[in-house]
């Protein structure tokens, strides 16, 4: 994916996010799995305890964390080996996992 591309699809996202925020959407009642994936942060929010929104925002979490890493990788590929992005985050997991064991020690 070229940087005109990537920079078309970054507008595309944005754009459909502040079109779902403009239109107010309403957030669905209930632990039915109807108009659910646009509104999960909402219903979870009105429905606490309950299993399938707690479950389907993590999903949706899931979901976006793994298009930034996909988004990641692909901008450090375009920069190449010595781009300033590659050096903040680093490839070694090993050291990734120490800092997430340091972080619950401390």
């Amino acid at each position: 994916m070229n940087k005109i591309r990537l920079e078309a699809f970054s507008d595309a996202v944005i754009a459909i996010i502040i079109a779902i925020m403009v239109l107010e959407l309403k957030v669905p009642h209930g632990e039915t799995a109807e108009s659910l994936i646009p509104f999960t942060t909402g219903w979870m929010g009105e429905n606490h305890s309950a299993s399938l929104p707690t479950a389907l925002y993590g999903v949706v979490l899931l979901m976006a964390a793994i298009a930034y890493y996909i988004l990641q990788g692909r901008l450090i590929a375009s920069q190449g080996k010595e781009s300033l992005l590659r050096a903040a985050v680093g490839s070694d997991w090993n050291h990734r996992i120490e800092r997430v064991l340091a972080r619950k020690e401390g």
